[in-house]
């Protein structure tokens, strides 16, 4: 049987130019980036590369970037990393602001660290955006973090980072320190991180015009290779040469690898095609936004010939608030899962959100917290396209889906 995916936002299939430079790095360089040999010395050069390459592709510096087992390793680093650098260095309770629908990678460290920490869920509207009023008036002097994803995973609802990054810089810029007492024009507080994982095949990111201090990645959302990641973490501390300093404790602990913030081997091949799958994204975004975006509007079109009383769950499709490839869509009376499963029977593959909350059998948290009833988040879907989207798969699994709801 044919398969139709359309869970791109779950993860994407390697592209083969990926594959190429994974296979062709595995099988040429095989040394330990910590060895002073040469072998050894050769990894470290292909490692040093695809930083320079990264960097370059954010507006960051090749020091500025952490490689990871992937988005939700370095959405714990900046929770944890953030939160044990803070209470290590200071005798205050810190405050941490985030929002009702982030992923489960930073919602989870919270909550392991909710009763040593001040934690502020800030809420969101119907349509999924945040409100930046709440989020004005809810820093304080102990805020030391706020976190908030740049593109929702399950709604693809865009985040104004650079008007987050603004109010952080004016509420900086007040009398009185982010730490309290008298004004401390050197305090760092708050970072600001976002997670962009969603985000990077869409859209332009440059950190320092955004504003940003932190910034998650990873390879599989953008056709690279599953168990890579990395973090974007600014220099904010006196600098040691090539030596990042940035306000974060590692969280795991050995050879001091990756500036010491996380040890373990690195492993080169992932990294190479990381670091391909980045430049070839950058190659073809701008025409891979429109021609995804035109499939999504055609899927719509054709399944509301079926179901002309289906809502989308966000932002509309003509908004430019959100990622062209991720549709989320209430059926009334259709009960996802017996319509996810009737769908995977007849090829099509879809999910119903996250795909770590999905397996876990969790209700939709980012749509509970967009106000949705219980009856609603139990009969919505999220589609998602990508860069092997075609028009023919389209009208393929809108006459299956017609079939099956029928």
């Amino acid at each position: 049987m044919k398969r139709i995916y359309f869970d791109y936002a779950s993860t994407s299939p390697i592209d083969k130019d990926v594959l190429k430079t994974i296979s062709n790095t595995s099988g040429a360089i095989f040394g330990n980036p910590s060895s002073i040999h040469q072998i050894g010395q050769i990894a470290s050069k292909t490692i040093f590369e695809a930083k320079k390459s990264i960097a370059s592709a954010i507006g960051a510096k090749y020091n500025e970037i952490i490689f990871t087992s992937g988005a939700t390793e370095a959405n714990n680093l900046v929770i944890l990393g953030t939160y044990n650098y803070f209470i290590k260095n200071n005798n205050k309770r810190p405050h941490i602001i985030t929002t009702q629908t982030e992923h489960e990678s930073i919602l989870e460290p919270l909550k392991s660290i909710e009763p040593y920490c001040d934690i502020t869920y800030i809420p969101v509207s119907k349509d999924g955006l945040i409100d930046l009023n709440f989020l004005t008036s809810a820093i304080k002097e102990n805020t030391i973090l706020i976190s908030v994803i740049m593109a929702n995973n399950e709604t693809g609802t865009i985040a104004p980072i650079k008007e987050i990054s603004k109010i952080i810089k004016e509420f900086s810029a007040r009398d009185g320190s982010s730490l309290g007492g008298k004004i401390n024009k050197s305090s760092i507080y708050p970072l600001l991180h976002t997670d962009a994982s969603q985000a990077l095949q869409f859209i332009n990111i440059n950190v320092e015009e955004l504003g940003i201090d932190l910034l998650t990645l990873s390879a599989h959302k953008i056709y690279g290779p599953k168990g890579i990641g990395l973090l974007y973490a600014k220099n904010l501390l006196p600098k040691n040469n090539k030596t990042l300093n940035s306000p974060i404790n590692p969280i795991i602990l050995g050879g001091g690898q990756e500036f010491g913030f996380r040890s373990g081997t690195e492993d080169v091949p992932k990294i190479a095609g990381f670091q391909k799958s980045i430049e070839i994204n950058e190659k073809i975004k701008k025409q891979n936004y429109k021609k995804i975006k035109e499939l999504n509007n055609y899927f719509i079109k054709r399944l509301k010939n079926i179901h002309q009383n289906l809502e989308i769950n966000g932002q509309d499709l003509s908004s430019n608030k959100r990622i062209p490839n991720i549709v989320n869509i209430y059926i009334p009376e259709k009960d996802k899962e017996s319509l996810l499963i009737s769908m995977d029977l007849k090829g099509v593959c879809a999910s119903s959100g996250s795909a770590c909350a999905s397996r876990a059998n969790k209700e939709s948290g980012v749509l509970k917290s967009m106000g949705f009833n219980e009856e609603r988040i139990n009969q919505s879907i999220r589609f998602s396209f990508g860069k092997f989207t075609n028009k023919k798969e389209i009208d393929e699994s809108i006459k299956i889906i017609e079939n099956i709801t029928k």
